[in-house]
């Protein structure tokens, strides 16, 4: 373990322990794979820079990507209806580069989990309307319909 690594987990657990966060009471084994999945994210970040001290970055890194519980009900939100979009204009993929952002800063688990069900939930629930309008510039538009 380098000085880095060391450093991460310390300031992580201080974070998810002073914060109304999902990893307030998860178990040490449990939240392991959590804080190496992150230690990864913050290395190849733009928060890991050489201008700034270790501890301001990694700071930084946990205040944006470790969200309150509030936050990260309003994160789900956008991430739905990002895949709404995705739904509507395309192949809704849990891989798809516009919800990378929402699986760095849910986690594996709460994305995984609000995919499958808000994807099921599209698929059981909703049609696509194909040109609903075009614009002046000839771009065609769809529509998500609710089933009746």
């Amino acid at each position: 373990m380098n000085y880095q690594h060391f450093l991460f987990s310390q300031l992580f657990m201080n974070h998810i322990e002073t914060n109304e966060t999902r990893y307030k009471d998860l178990s040490y084994d449990t939240i392991y794979g959590e804080v190496l999945m992150h230690l990864d994210e913050f290395s190849s970040s733009n928060f890991n820079v050489d201008t700034r001290s270790e501890y301001d970055c990694i700071t930084d890194y946990l205040s944006h990507n470790i969200l309150s519980k509030l936050a990260e009900e309003e994160e789900i939100k956008c991430m739905k209806s990002m895949m709404d979009s995705i739904y509507t204009y395309g192949k809704l993929e849990s891989t798809d580069s516009y919800l990378v952002d929402y699986y760095v800063k849910l986690g594996s688990d709460v994305f995984n989990k609000t995919f499958n069900d808000h994807s099921k939930y599209l698929s059981e629930n909703y049609s696509i309307d194909e040109n609903v309008y075009q614009d002046y510039e000839g771009i065609t538009y769809n529509s998500l319909i609710l089933n009746k």
